[in-house]
């Protein structure tokens, strides 16, 4: 349970990601995305990443996601990846995308791995906090006007 990648003992084993399977589940018709925070890598990720598969509107989720990036790079001039997480890192279960998408039908749904690319890897220096948060606000920014035209 200490460890950086522990799982959980299963699906929504642990009591954080339970309340939060219990909010969305309750409340999934009132929202349209689901974004979801990591680092590090510098990507753009959208589903499917248990699988090299892609979910029927990719081409929408490929064209908000490469939105996402261009108002990223405006902000440092830092590149961001976009594609489906499978196939874009490699196969992965148990994201929290996957399951937003795929049960709770939310129409976009992101993971960003936010700075770097392995320089510093998981210990991002302080003095990037701020200019990673700007990159975060443009991406949000473009996903919140994705959603009210959707």
């Amino acid at each position: 349970p200490c460890a950086e990648t522990f799982a959980g003992s299963g699906p929504f084993s642990e009591p954080e990601t339970k309340a939060v399977q219990d909010f969305l589940t309750k409340s999934a018709a009132d929202f349209k995305a689901s974004l979801s925070f990591h680092s590090y890598g510098q990507y753009i990720l959208y589903p499917w990443g248990y699988d090299r598969k892609v979910p029927p509107d990719h081409e929408e989720l490929d064209r908000v996601g490469k939105l996402a990036a261009e108002a990223m790079l405006k902000v440092n001039g830092n590149s961001y990846t976009v594609g489906p997480a499978g196939s874009s890192l490699y196969p992965a279960s148990g994201g929290s995308d996957d399951w937003a998408k795929g049960s709770l039908k939310f129409k976009y749904s992101y993971t960003v791995e936010l700075r770097d690319t392995g320089r510093h890897g998981f210990i991002l220096p302080a003095d990037q906090i701020v200019s990673t948060g700007q990159e975060t606000m443009a991406f949000m920014n473009v996903i919140a006007n994705a959603v009210t035209k959707a």
